[in-house]
């Protein structure tokens, strides 16, 4: 007897592309219309060459803490057959504020004017 399975269908990941703060966020990614067992993916890149396996194999994913763009995706597998991969979606993640320092005269009289500067912020 020769036992034969549905083919693993990759499905699509239901958000758009999201932009999130840098460091501390969480984004629930969904996928919908797979076929077969799931393991989320991510990189830096689009390519997916390296890719990082993810702890999840439910069709939600978490995405926490980033700081860079980062890439999901879900590779579904059935039985021994090549994998089939979902949708992608990229994770924009917008640069951390950093306040910088003030620089410039540090007393001033009244009615005079000086020059302030503030260096190293974004």
């Amino acid at each position: 007897m020769v036992a034969v399975g549905p083919q693993a269908v990759g499905g699509s990941i239901a958000q758009a592309n999201i932009k999130v703060c840098w460091g501390i966020n969480s984004t629930l990614l969904t996928l919908t219309g797979q076929t077969g067992t799931i393991q989320w993916q991510s990189s830096p890149f689009s390519n997916f060459s390296p890719f990082n396996v993810l702890v999840g194999t439910t069709p939600s994913y978490t995405a926490s803490n980033l700081t860079a763009i980062t890439y999901f995706r879900a590779a579904l597998r059935n039985g021994t057959c090549s994998p089939a991969f979902s949708s992608t979606v990229v994770i924009g993640v917008t640069n951390p504020v950093i306040t910088g320092t003030v620089s410039g005269i540090a007393a001033v009289c009244s009615g005079s004017a000086t020059t302030l500067t503030v260096l190293g912020y974004t």
